[in-house]
């Protein structure tokens, strides 16, 4: 496992028991929305230092190909020397958020992810939308649908409520206490179920958590 400085979440995660039992309920987790079958090819949109990874491993599942992709350098570097292997691999991206890499390039979709067209058949983009201006989440998932080939489907999360404004960044009395830029974005539900239409997908199936994040199972037509 990750030592903790790169364990990305709340403080339980520092704990190495809490850390795995989260690894193995996620990896549980894009199993029931996304699937995980033997030879598939898995991109981690937002992976950190592979906490789904650990739990596919943790859990005996099998995968033909992982690959992990973040914008934090540092953990995407000791993944990346302690993880990968044969058909696993982290790569850091240089993609600008204010919260998580301020310096780096605005995202210009499609390509800015360097991977080929239909390179994947399953996505995992868990608590990456939180913390995304509306623009990047449509450029992400327009560079997503580009990246997935058809049938593939993606696990994904976000803070989605009716009758709320479009997009509101740290909302007022919605979850916890919110500090710093981005670290909650939350839609109105019927735009970004919009956003993933205009993408080229739709939504399979979906489990509304009011005044936490939502999960979404997605689907290449």
């Amino acid at each position: 496992m990750p030592p903790p400085e790169f364990r990305r979440g709340d403080a339980s995660q520092k704990s190495d028991h809490r850390y795995a039992a989260a690894a193995k309920e996620l990896a549980r987790t894009v199993q029931h929305f996304a699937g995980i079958e033997t030879g598939c090819r898995l991109l981690d949109l937002g992976s950190s230092s592979g906490r789904l990874l650990v739990g596919i491993r943790a859990l005996g599942l099998d995968v033909g190909r992982y690959v992990g992709v973040d914008t934090d350098s540092a953990a995407i570097e000791w993944a990346q020397e302690n993880l990968a292997g044969d058909e696993v691999e982290f790569v850091a991206v240089g993609v600008r958020n204010a919260r998580y890499n301020p310096k780096g390039r605005a995202p210009e979709a499609p390509g800015f992810l360097p991977y080929a067209d239909g390179e994947f058949d399953r996505v995992c983009i868990n608590s990456v939308f939180t913390h995304m201006e509306l623009d990047d989440v449509a450029l992400h998932l327009i560079e997503v649908a580009r990246l997935l080939e058809r049938g593939g489907r993606i696990y994904c999360t976000a803070f989605v409520e009716d009758d709320v404004p479009a997009w509101a960044e740290n909302p007022a009395d919605y979850g916890s206490p919110w500090c710093g830029p981005l670290h909650c974005v939350r839609m109105q539900r019927q735009v970004f179920e919009g956003l993933v239409r205009t993408a080229g997908l739709e939504v399979d199936r979906t489990e509304h958590n009011a005044g936490n994040q939502s999960r979404y199972g997605l689907r290449k037509p």
